[in-house]
């Protein structure tokens, strides 16, 4: 099976503002890819809406990472996927990133 990786830069532009990863509700891909930038100085919260420096799923100091996948039949439109929609990030210092990858099946 073919896959395509997507990859992008989330920036929280002030800390203790969450950033939605992304407002396309029809991505849904099989696996997605959270690593902090290693130029930040803080910590980045990786959750759903209620994310925070106190309520998250993962928490990531500069050039680490944590992964969510394995998810089979995902794709880009339906699919079962993991919602990326409703992922979030937050930052614990204004102006930090991470990077997101997500891969989806394209077929072959």
């Amino acid at each position: 099976m073919a896959v395509t990786p997507i990859h992008s830069t989330v920036t929280v532009t002030t800390a203790a503002t969450r950033v939605q990863v992304t407002a396309d509700a029809d991505i849904k891909p099989m696996s997605v890819y959270f690593e902090a930038a290693g130029a930040n100085t803080g910590f980045i919260y990786v959750g759903l809406v209620t994310v925070s420096s106190t309520v998250y799923i993962a928490r990531l100091a500069a050039g680490t990472s944590f992964s969510i996948g394995g998810v089979p039949g995902a794709g880009r439109l339906g699919g079962t996927g993991i919602q990326l929609s409703a992922l979030y990030v937050d930052s614990s210092v204004s102006g930090e990133k991470v990077q997101v990858t997500y891969v989806y099946p394209t077929g072959g």
